[in-house]
């Protein structure tokens, strides 16, 4: 989960996150200050997501 995470955020990939509680997020996750959290932008605005919620990580991939 974190390598996919952490591989997103170096090329810029959109995520779909599924946390404990069930809630699915999806976005482009940025780096934060915090090591413990997660940035999710998306066009509903900014997101902080605690990576001891997140579930199940998966990244979406373009293809050209």
């Amino acid at each position: 989960m974190l390598k996919d995470l952490k591989t997103a955020i170096a090329k810029n990939q959109t995520l779909s996150i599924q946390t404990k509680d069930g809630n699915i997020l999806m976005g482009i996750p940025k780096k934060t200050g915090m090591s413990a959290v997660v940035k999710i932008t998306n066009e509903e605005g900014v997101v902080y997501v605690p990576i001891a919620d997140i579930q199940h990580v998966t990244r979406i991939i373009k293809f050209p």
